[in-house]
């Protein structure tokens, strides 16, 4: 076990460093002047000469080429150091850390949402198999899936926020501000959950290991709980991973729709500005994130059902 982590921790090195070069890139090679784009956001009346673009070029650093531009970037981020905000001047750091916080509140309770409408969804489903509910939520889970959802979250806006004046509309106002956004995540990922919950429950149902249990006179509901959902944890967990770093990605939509002041609301920004340090420190530590996420639901394979084990000797 211990090899593997090592191998994992190692590799998370390598990839987040691709991911930053990729992204790098991508915004370096993409149009638009960096110095001219944020001297234009600092003052949008007019456009700024020349001489002034190159002198603020110069003092950005832009001026070197690509590969000393991302070298230097590179260097700073082995220790720590992923330079300072072209905008505001900040430490990546200090920005990210000031953001983090929100994105992390939205998508813990987009979590909790889908979790709990997928497994209570995929379980009624299964246990009325072919009945009116069983019909229901295959119907409702299809639909939900075609429909995007930014649309989903401008429908719930204007309905419960505009309509209704429940929630608010737009900003952060405290935790009220974060239950609509975080239902709108939540809903559009409970679907594939539900899905998957039908599937394995109605397989383990017929399961030899389950017929011995009635056999022995357990109740259905005895059967359920203590058998079947234990059984089926090992793909539910896979899926509640990969969403869950599919939510980091879908919070930048969902912030900007709602105006939340989280990382991806702050990324578009520095996307559009063509803010460097930003734009490769946050990725980078995104890609970090993701790393330790697949880490953390491999290594709860073997807590989930003891029979998983990693053959050591392959990682020496």
């Amino acid at each position: 076990m211990k090899y593997l982590l090592l191998k994992r921790l190692i590799m998370l090195v390598p990839t987040a460093i691709f991911v930053a070069l990729i992204s790098f890139s991508i915004i370096y090679f993409s149009p638009g002047d960096t110095a001219q784009l944020i001297l234009r956001d600092k003052n949008p009346i007019g456009l700024p000469d020349d001489a002034l673009v190159e002198e603020y070029e110069r003092i950005l650093g832009l001026d070197k080429p690509f590969p000393q531009l991302f070298s230097q970037w590179l260097k700073g981020a082995a220790v720590g150091d992923f330079g300072n905000s072209f905008k505001t001047g900040l430490p990546v750091t200090q920005e990210f850390r000031h953001r983090f916080l929100y994105t992390v509140k939205l998508v813990f309770l987009a979590t909790c949402v889908y979790i709990f409408l997928g497994l209570l969804l995929g379980t009624l489903s299964a246990i009325y198999k072919d009945s009116i509910i069983d019909q229901f939520v295959r119907g409702f889970a299809a639909f939900n899936l075609s429909v995007p959802s930014f649309w989903l979250a401008l429908f719930f806006l204007w309905l419960f926020s505009m309509k209704l004046k429940i929630f608010p509309a737009y900003g952060y106002q405290g935790f009220i501000s974060l239950i609509l956004p975080g239902f709108v995540m939540g809903l559009g990922r409970s679907s594939t959950l539900a899905r998957l919950t039908r599937t394995c429950i109605l397989e383990a149902l017929d399961s030899p290991y389950v017929a011995t249990a009635r056999g022995i006179g357990l109740s259905e509901t005895a059967i359920l709980i203590k058998h079947v959902l234990k059984n089926i944890l090992l793909p539910i967990v896979t899926l509640i991973g990969m969403n869950s770093i599919s939510l980091l990605g879908g919070s930048v939509i969902i912030e900007n729709i709602f105006g939340l002041p989280g990382v991806g609301s702050y990324l578009v920004q520095a996307i559009n500005l063509k803010d460097f340090p930003i734009i490769s420190g946050f990725i980078f530590i995104f890609g970090i994130i993701i790393v330790l996420i697949n880490l953390l639901v491999d290594f709860s394979y073997v807590i989930i059902d003891p029979r998983v084990r990693y053959d050591e000797n392959a990682y020496k």
